[in-house]
């Protein structure tokens, strides 16, 4: 009997490129913590004086549109970062939807990152069953995730009018309710 090893290799280096992103992520989200409006500040609105920038998100959306967040300023953005696998994300998704519902007149801005979906179909499938109402860009290369410190999904960044990190939710969102009110501290706030 023959084994094929090119197929046990394939899997190995794939397995090892896996688990360095992992690293790299979980690194990445352990340095988060230390820096100014780190990990400590999950949840609650940061000082303003605390925010740093947001970094730049470009893409292109699952359904095929071109997103750019830069162009979102002026007004709070929401960035959730998702995968279709995630049970932690199916389940905070109606909440999600909802708070942006809620938020839409206000001007208020939602945006997905979907990491870690090798199958676009499946991604597309989850934006439809949930009936997502606003645009979500391919992290492909991970380069988003790895940028906001974001080992794994779900995760919800608020950006303020200028585009800085006002707020930061690892995990699931706790409710609608509770993320529309950060939202609404964050717009209360002058320009």
């Amino acid at each position: 009997m023959t084994v094929d090893v090119s197929d046990t290799t394939c899997v190995t280096r794939r397995s090892r490129i896996a688990l360095t992103v992992g690293a790299v992520l979980v690194a990445v989200g352990a340095l988060m913590a230390f820096l100014p409006g780190g990990s400590g500040q999950t949840g609650r609105v940061i000082p303003v004086a605390k925010r740093r920038p947001s970094i730049p998100i470009v893409g292109t959306g699952v359904r095929g549109e071109k997103i750019d967040i830069a162009r979102l300023r002026g007004a709070p953005v929401v960035l959730n970062f998702w995968a279709s696998w995630c049970g932690p994300c199916v389940a905070e998704q109606p909440d999600l939807e909802r708070a942006a519902a809620s938020t839409r007149t206000s001007g208020v801005h939602f945006v997905g990152v979907t990491l870690r979906d090798d199958n676009q179909a499946q991604a597309r499938a989850f934006l439809d069953r949930f009936a997502v109402s606003y645009p979500s860009v391919v992290d492909e290369s991970f380069r988003h995730s790895i940028a906001y410190g974001v080992a794994a999904p779900p995760a919800t960044f608020v950006l303020d009018a200028a585009g800085r990190v006002a707020a930061r939710l690892l995990g699931p969102i706790p409710s609608d309710e509770e993320l529309v009110d950060i939202i609404d501290q964050v717009a209360r706030e002058p320009a």
